[in-house]
């Protein structure tokens, strides 16, 4: 028995979660009918829920690019599942998704690692927070996170010169060993991002009237 998704007005298409046996297979059929894509045994991370997605990443460590759909509904939300060890994580891009609204809820022992689109940077991003709720304003789309840890969250930039002046102790390098003047790919968890933030501008009031701590952080 097929389970039906929803449907991408743009390009026509249509998703579904299609059942055989044991198998559950996510599928994306044309405007004809025909089937166009089948990913096998990815079926499972997808479900509808009126008027969201959820897509719930299981053993999923990385989203391929298949494993991106976007339909026409308001909001996607994206869960971690209670099993993730320490030592897991669960990866993604944001701009492969096209939705208005993206909910994160990450409340588990590994890292949520939302890689940012090509040429952000952290004075590019509109952050706020209220308690364990944070959210940012990337081109355009709300991404609201609900992350206990802060150090379990992080963004990942690319295409960053070496070295990123001021960050030099707060943020990772993905790159083997890379040398000055060169491009690299950094990793900065939400909590150091804070921490560097509060830093650079002691003297800030950097709260709003209701709790809310505002940036967006400061340049490299």
């Amino acid at each position: 028995m097929d389970q039906y998704l929803g449907l991408t007005h743009q390009s026509h298409n249509a998703y579904f979660n299609s059942k055989v046996g044991e198998q559950l297979d996510l599928i994306k059929m044309n405007q004809d009918g025909a089937l166009e894509k089948k990913i096998p045994n990815k079926g499972m991370i997808y479900q509808r829920a009126k008027p969201i997605l959820i897509l719930d990443s299981g053993p999923v460590s990385v989203l391929a690019d298949d494993d991106y759909i976007n339909i026409d509904v308001p909001a996607l939300l994206i869960t971690t599942p209670f099993t993730q060890t320490q030592d897991q994580s669960f990866t993604f891009s944001i701009d492969k998704f096209s939705y208005p609204m993206i909910y994160l809820m990450h409340l588990n022992l590994g890292k949520l690692r939302c890689i940012m689109p090509t040429g952000s940077t952290p004075e590019s991003l509109l952050i706020t927070q209220k308690g364990w709720n944070v959210c940012v304003i990337i081109k355009k789309n709300l991404v609201m996170l609900l992350c206990h840890k802060k150090e379990k969250l992080e963004f990942i930039f690319n295409g960053i010169e070496m070295p990123a002046k001021g960050l030099s102790t707060h943020y990772t390098a993905l790159n083997h060993q890379p040398q000055a003047g060169s491009l690299i790919d950094v990793s900065i968890s939400f909590a150091k991002l804070e921490t560097y933030y509060h830093a650079q501008y002691p003297n800030e009031n950097k709260y709003s009237m209701d709790g809310h701590l505002v940036a967006p952080f400061p340049a490299f």
